[in-house]
């Protein structure tokens, strides 16, 4: 079976045309105005990014903490060793 679908437009009917008619008052503007220009002698340099440190590590089927042995899902970045929330040094 067909479906039929109609759509109601109650908006203006004119159509604009150039930045004296816009119907919500803009100026029109190249999207050039916003990127910075460069020459094409310009020489990027390579940013070093260090690596992310994990805040914390989750496992579904669970782990121990490093420092009591505590069975647990979630384990905690303390400086470098990965705890329970209770071994935590908040």
């Amino acid at each position: 079976m067909d479906s039929i679908c109609w759509f109601w437009y109650s908006g203006p009917t004119s159509i604009a045309k150039g930045p004296e008619h816009r119907l919500d008052g803009m100026e029109e503007t190249s999207l050039d105005t916003f990127v910075e220009s460069h020459s094409e002698d310009d020489t990027h340099s390579a940013t070093t990014v260090e690596s992310a440190t994990p805040t914390a590590r989750w496992a579904n089927d669970g782990q121990h903490c490093q420092k009591c042995d505590s069975p647990t899902q979630r384990l905690w970045n303390d400086d470098g060793t990965f705890v329970c929330s209770q071994c935590k040094s908040w």
